[in-house]
């Protein structure tokens, strides 16, 4: 529900400035390392680093948001990208709850 009221706001705001510096990147690049950033933040708040897990959770959220947006810009949209995006999500989920 937040993501349908600011999305365009944070898109435009933080997002599209940014692109242009990724251009050397693939989207598929980005998901992974939102995916493995993600599962990084059972083993920080496991080990006593809550702080350092809330910033590597919102670190892992902005590259989950990077990684379509960057596909659109290069004009990299796939099936398979979209599927791997949809899957990396759930798998972070899964592993946080």
């Amino acid at each position: 529900m937040i993501d349908s009221y600011y999305r365009q706001a944070y898109q435009k705001i933080c997002i599209e400035p940014i692109l242009p510096f990724f251009n050397w990147l693939s989207p598929q690049t980005v998901t992974l390392s939102s995916c493995f950033l993600g599962l990084m933040i059972c083993p920080l708040i496991i080990f006593g680093f809550p702080w350092i897990a809330f910033i590597v959770l919102l670190l892992s959220g902005f590259l989950d948001t990077l990684d379509g947006s960057l596909a659109r810009h290069l004009n990299l949209v796939s099936p398979k990208g979209a599927a791997l995006d949809i899957v990396c999500d759930r798998v972070v989920e899964f592993a946080l709850v």
